[in-house]
């Protein structure tokens, strides 16, 4: 378990894959051009198929999305797991927000959960 911008995230030390619940997601609006709400909105309409992972959270199964490679939500708390290396690659896919903050203000997006799982 480790912090990041004030919500618990997990990671997984021999696989390296990460589980981050909804609120960290929905807070990725505040430092990158993300829209969460497009986002779930996207993300539940895909295609999916549930896997045999139960979600962390104890919520039921995790369901794969064809189109988000390395990428499983839980349809009930909405958390996310990521395979080694998609969390980076998928956060790279949002440019960070530049507008009127200076970068001392701007928090550590990529910082603790990282460092526990050796990014």
């Amino acid at each position: 378990m480790d912090r990041a911008e004030a919500h618990s995230g997990f990671g997984c030390l021999s696989c390296k894959g990460s589980w981050l619940p909804k609120k960290y997601i929905d807070s990725l609006q505040y430092t990158k051009e993300f829209d969460p709400k497009n986002f779930w909105l996207e993300l539940t309409n895909k295609q999916h198929h549930s896997e045999i992972t139960n979600c962390p959270s104890s919520c039921g199964a995790l369901h794969k999305v064809e189109d988000f490679k390395g990428i499983s939500y839980c349809p009930k708390c909405y958390g996310m797991w990521f395979e080694s290396a998609c969390l980076k690659a998928w956060l790279k896919k949002y440019p960070t927000k530049h507008d009127n903050i200076s970068a001392t203000n701007v928090p550590d997006t990529i910082g603790g959960i990282f460092d526990v799982l050796g990014f």
